[in-house]
């Protein structure tokens, strides 16, 4: 064979095994361009839902910040105005001023004509009333610590933490959540009714451990729910150990 003959013959060899690789190339090309589409509308769909989740997030803590925390914020406001008057009709004298409460009703009184950024429910107050809790004064310290709390959170900037994370920087014992089984026993959904006698209730998970024996007079927990929008933190609860099973 001549050597241009065999040039040739190599030359075309070599062009036909560029040409299956580059076709081999061509379709592994097509199939990642593929995975890419799917990936993108993937992606697209995942934001889609993502931001109809957020929508529908934020309309729910609207309505209900806007339609029920504001009628028991006036509401609040018009019984801390009661309160005041009944100290003033009830105090006989003034060293009865300095002692310490006797009771968790009378801490819960006091905090509320005290603690501007503590707002309770209804069933905040029955609770109160029955529980048998006998250090009152370590109750009043401790609405204390949820008052200057929440004016810390409350000036700090939105996303720099959860109002638990103050709270638990000052001492307090606090846990974010319950049980599934504490839960199904006794669901933490406390009410209480606004202004116009409207009845509001809402789930309040967070609380704050008192004792931790299953004795009434030494352990009780306060459920609350703190609302950076209306600068409250809310209180469900302060009353013996809920049930766990």
């Amino acid at each position: 064979m001549a050597l241009l003959d065999w040039l040739v013959l190599a030359v075309s060899r070599k062009v036909r095994k560029l040409q299956r690789e580059n076709k081999t190339l061509r379709s592994e090309n097509e199939g990642l361009s593929s995975q890419v589409v799917t990936l993108t509308e993937a992606k697209d769909s995942w934001r889609l839902r993502h931001d109809a989740e957020k929508i529908a997030s934020r309309d729910l803590r609207t309505n209900w910040e806007g339609s029920e925390l504001e009628p028991l914020v006036e509401r609040n406001k018009d019984l801390k105005a009661k309160i005041k008057e009944l100290q003033i009709l009830n105090r006989v004298a003034s060293e009865e001023d300095d002692q310490a409460p006797s009771s968790v009703q009378e801490v819960v009184a006091t905090a509320e004509s005290e603690y501007g950024n503590l707002l309770f429910f209804d069933d905040a107050r029955r609770s109160a009333k029955k529980c048998q809790y006998e250090d009152a004064s370590r109750v009043l310290d401790l609405f204390r610590e949820m008052d200057e709390a929440a004016r810390d959170w409350f000036a700090q900037d939105e996303g720099s933490g959860p109002y638990e994370k103050v709270l638990r920087e000052k001492g307090v014992d606090v846990a974010p959540s319950e049980s599934r089984t504490a839960y199904q026993a006794r669901p933490r959904i406390f009410s209480t009714r606004n202004g116009n006698g409207r009845e509001v209730k809402e789930t309040m998970l967070c609380h704050i451990k008192l004792g931790v024996s299953h004795d009434p007079r030494k352990t009780m927990r306060v459920h609350y729910k703190a609302v950076r929008d209306h600068k409250k933190v809310v209180i469900g609860y302060c009353g013996e150990h809920l049930p766990i099973r």
